[in-house]
């Protein structure tokens, strides 16, 4: 179907680029995986779980949207009654080829689901990545979450889980990032015989963006025997299978195979550069965003990069972190700073795979703390392309500093003066909108009684004058 009429049109055209949202680069992946498939001669169908929540509050809209033409192409969405239902489900789709009367190659499966969601769900993520993915088939999970908990009860940062889980993950820090890592997935999912999470944080995917869709972007390279050899184990499901074979081959083929993957598509780079290399940044996701706005605030062009010797090195793949890329990387440089939300998740692992560097060619890598020891950068909430700006400042006032730097720098200042100024203000709290039966069945029925607080919208009595007290987990 090509009419640009069809709500489908934006998923099924393939010239020019496509205006879509986060939720829309998501499920445009399934579309275009098919179609790379009947190209190779792969008769495979599709399957789409999960769970809607912010960042993925609107997913199953825009997947009911084009449901007919999702069937049209063997590709079957059915939301989960909870996030480990739709695991569950998804995994089921990596096992078609074992069941007589099976018509397909194959069947690539999407999950999607915020943070929460990968909590909640861990034990079934843990057993169907354990399982692994079919040959034909494999799984991307849509993974979004809220670390400043906008639109969830707490804060998100699903690596720590999912690495826990041995799932690799690609942080994404545009819509145009969500499309091709997740073009990119699958492959490696196929090549590994594992999941792999496709993250982005709410900002990326609440946002729009004119995403380019030349098949060209995605290619990779499959790894040749001399950069890496699958053991005889294999990587793909099989049935009879122990847990414990499982276990061996996450450790020993799949993880391993993800490495070269990533490294024989050097899929974590160099993306701005200086003739002469002496300073690092490394960063991944929305913080490779906020980076560059604050090197482009400072006034860093090609020149100014040349000037100060700065390099950017872009992780698409944040665990398991490849070590060759990164020790390449560290090699030229000899002071890194690495720039993450949250916890200390890429230090952590930059700082292991430097360890057994020689001394006198080993970086100095920092990240939360600077070469004071002091806190820079906070392990809570997320960074800003101002924070960002004043650390890049400090962090390079021993090498050179400009007045294009200053002049940034006093204006943040100056604005930061401002904000702090006292005013009259109207305090504009979140309310239930007009019509809602929450507005009305949450008011007591008298001055003693007291209510205990619901998660989704009824959160919001605890920002009301109506006697809220404790809230629990989503289902809790």
């Amino acid at each position: 179907m090509s009419d640009s009429n069809s709500k489908g049109y934006k998923y099924i055209r393939q010239d020019g680029p496509v205006f879509l949202s986060g939720n829309q680069a998501y499920l445009r992946l399934v579309f275009e995986q098919q179609r790379r498939d009947r190209d190779a001669g792969l008769n495979t169908g599709g399957f789409i779980s999960g769970y809607r929540g912010s960042p993925f509050g609107a997913f199953d809209m825009d997947a009911r949207g084009v449901e007919s033409d999702l069937n049209e192409r063997d590709i079957h969405f059915n939301p989960g009654v909870n996030e480990a239902m739709a695991t569950t489900a998804v995994w089921g789709s990596q096992q078609i080829e074992l069941f007589e009367g099976n018509t397909f190659d194959g069947a690539f499966g999407l999950w999607y689901g915020k943070g929460p969601g990968v909590d909640q769900a861990a034990d079934a993520l843990h057993h169907a990545n354990l399982w692994g993915t079919s040959k034909n088939g494999g799984v991307v999970m849509a993974v979004g979450d809220d670390p400043m908990s906008r639109s969830s009860s707490i804060q998100q940062q699903s690596e720590y889980v999912l690495s826990g889980l041995c799932i690799p993950i690609m942080h994404c820090s545009s819509v145009q990032d969500i499309y091709d890592f997740g073009m990119i997935a699958y492959q490696m999912s196929r090549y590994a015989g594992v999941w792999v999470a496709v993250k982005s944080v709410s900002d990326i995917a609440e946002s729009w963006y004119m995403v380019d869709i030349d098949p060209k972007r995605t290619e990779v390279v499959i790894p040749s025997s001399s950069e890496f050899t699958i053991p005889d184990s294999g990587v793909h499901t099989r049935w009879p299978d122990r847990s414990v074979d499982q276990d061996e081959r996450i450790v020993n083929a799949r993880l391993p195979a993800v490495k070269a993957f990533t490294r024989v598509n050097k899929l974590n780079k160099v993306t701005l550069d200086c003739q002469k290399r002496r300073v690092g940044i490394i960063t991944a996701g929305k913080s490779y965003l906020d980076t560059t706005e604050a090197l482009d605030d400072l006034g860093f062009d090609a020149q100014m990069r040349d000037d100060f010797g700065l390099a950017v090195f872009k992780i698409a793949v944040i665990w398991p972190l490849e070590e060759t890329l990164i020790r390449e990387f560290a090699e030229s440089v000899d002071e890194i700073l690495v720039i993450e939300e949250s916890r200390p998740f890429l230090e952590t692992q930059v700082k292991d795979i430097l360890f057994d560097m020689p001394m006198d060619s080993r970086p100095l890598v920092m990240g939360k703390k600077g070469r004071d020891e002091q806190t820079q950068f906070p392990s809570n909430g997320e960074l800003t392309p101002a924070l960002i700006s004043k650390v890049l400042v400090n962090w390079l006032k021993p090498y050179k500093t400009t007045t294009s730097m200053q002049q940034w720098i006093d204006v943040l200042s100056t604005t930061e003066n401002k904000l702090t100024l006292p005013r009259n203000t109207v305090e504009r709290t979140p309310y239930f909108c007009s019509g809602c039966p929450h507005s009305s069945s949450t008011k007591l029925p008298d001055c003693s009684s007291e209510q205990l607080i619901g998660i989704g919208c009824h959160f919001l009595v605890g920002l009301m004058d109506r006697k809220g007290k404790t809230y629990t987990q989503m289902g809790g």
